[in-house]
């Protein structure tokens, strides 16, 4: 398989700062493409539209509810690995 093939076949949505959006971008090169979205309601309904290899979420796009929608989109989706992206966070007012 070429590898413009097998990046076809790879889709990998991400909820991802933009900043992180260059990085996945270039560690995805011949591998995958990303598919990039605002939300983790709005990569839900991606999944619901298109197979997908992977989601990639960044902590920093987590909030409450995002946090319910990454385990509803685990649950919906069992077959599609869900990781998590550790990076810097802000500071809380407890640190």
């Amino acid at each position: 398989m070429t590898p413009q093939a097998r990046t076809l076949n790879a889709p990998v949505i991400t909820v991802v700062d933009p900043d992180e959006r260059t990085c996945i971008d270039a560690a995805g090169t011949r591998l995958f493409y990303a598919i990039h979205r605002e939300t983790v309601a709005d990569a839900h309904a991606e999944l619901k539209r298109r197979p997908v290899s992977a989601v990639l979420v960044s902590v920093a796009r987590c909030g409450h509810e995002a946090e319910r929608r990454v385990a509803s989109v685990v649950r919906k989706f069992p077959m599609v690995p869900t990781v998590a992206l550790l990076g810097t966070t802000l500071p809380t007012p407890e640190a």
